[in-house]
């Protein structure tokens, strides 16, 4: 993957120290899809990816996919969003069957409590009925959310969690998706399993030092569809994951998130040793087997939640 020297706003470099999800995968899951949209759908996402702004920064149809991220931690005197949409990011299913059902029983919805789940089906419904909701003011921002949620549903930690039995006296009663488990080996600012699993699909293993560490990102602010660097990693993953049809039926969205929570038990957490993870000890050492395959299995579901978010979009507006 190229880098590039950043040259960022204040502002933008604020987010960007808090940041808790990898901007630049959600950028080309969504380059994925714009590729495979309709001539409508494109415009769509042309025009209202442009009414979004963040501080100076308007945004375009690709780097739209980390506006959700980019509001999380900023203040209100920042932005009129910031701090909205937290918990839709992901939702917490657990290892065991007895874990709490938060599809069967989700929370109450609001602008910053909530599912992925839930998110995503009230962001299509302001879409699809022309009628916007009070935690959901517009279509622009409606669509925005689709781009960026369909990414976070097919991370498998976003949708995977471990609960502790029992319960630790003070704090969650879970390990955030790995965000609290450090991975000893991992150079990165936010050294958690949780940011491993964000940034795999760009990891590199250094054997000699026993190390994992990712490429540096991009100014997502100097990203356009038509960014070389973009439209390469967009033909690496593309290559490694033949493109195949996608069909909308049923509850789509509880299906992907089972597909991925699957993922994120058998392979996040299922190719770790128990005892390395399991309360109180929360610390990991990965070996280049696991980063190899966390950077198989990422790629494969950007590539997969590109074709979706496709579909989703070009029903949207056909």
């Amino acid at each position: 993957m190229k880098t590039r020297i950043l040259t960022v706003s204040v502002l933008f470099a604020f987010v960007a120290s808090v940041m808790a999800f990898d901007v630049p995968g959600h950028i080309i899951l969504a380059k994925i899809a714009y590729d495979h949209l309709n001539p409508h759908a494109k415009v769509k996402l042309e025009s209202l990816s442009s009414k979004m702004h963040l501080g100076t920064h308007t945004y375009n149809a690709v780097n739209i996919a980390g506006w959700p991220d980019q509001i999380k931690h900023l203040k209100p005197v920042q932005d009129p969003f910031a701090g909205h949409f937290a918990n839709w990011h992901f939702i917490d299913l657990g290892l065991n069957p007895d874990d709490p059902d938060l599809i069967g029983n989700p929370p109450q919805l609001s602008d910053k409590n909530g599912t992925v789940i839930q998110g995503l089906k009230l962001c299509e419904a302001v879409i699809r009925d022309h009628q916007n909701s009070p935690i959901v003011p517009n279509e622009a921002v409606a669509l925005t959310l689709i781009i960026h949620l369909v990414g976070d549903l097919h991370q498998p930690l976003h949708c995977t969690t471990n609960y502790y039995n029992p319960k630790p006296a003070k704090g969650r009663g879970d390990d955030g998706g790995g965000n609290s488990i450090v991975v000893t080996n991992f150079k990165d600012q936010y050294a958690e399993l949780h940011q491993l699993w964000d940034e795999a699909y760009k990891m590199k293993f250094d054997s000699e030092k026993n190390t994992v560490e990712a490429e540096t990102d991009w100014d997502p602010f100097s990203i356009t569809p038509t960014s070389q660097e973009l439209i390469d990693m967009e033909a690496e993953v593309l290559a490694e994951n033949p493109t195949t049809s996608v069909t909308l039926d049923g509850d789509y969205y509880k299906t992907w998130a089972l597909e991925t929570h699957k993922l994120g038990k058998d392979e996040a957490y299922g190719k770790l040793d128990p005892k390395d993870y399991n309360y109180p000890k929360l610390s990991v050492t990965i070996d280049e087997a696991y980063e190899e395959n966390a950077k198989k299995v990422t790629r494969r579901q950007i590539c997969l939640a590109g074709l979706r978010l496709a579909a989703i979009l070009n029903k949207l507006y056909p």
